[in-house]
């Protein structure tokens, strides 16, 4: 299962996933998850912290200050 961050907004994370068969690396499956960043018990939206999009950044090698490349999908 390989997994990155494909994009950053200002309060979500999206997080995708590429499946592939151990035998002949065939995708098997994919898939994406959104998480919003909010308030806990009132569920106001928050701001992603900025540490954490640099970090993200620097792992992925990428600025998440753009919008994400059309048909982009985790590879």
């Amino acid at each position: 299962v390989y997994t990155r961050l494909q994009h950053i907004g200002r309060h979500s994370l999206r997080f995708e996933f590429d499946v592939r068969a151990q035998a002949d690396d065939r995708q098997v499956a994919s898939g994406h998850i959104a998480a919003a960043t909010v308030v806990r018990g009132s569920f106001d939206p928050l701001p992603v912290p900025e540490a954490l999009r640099r970090a993200a950044e620097a792992f992925e090698q990428v600025s998440f200050d753009e919008p994400p490349p059309e048909g982009a999908s985790a590879t």
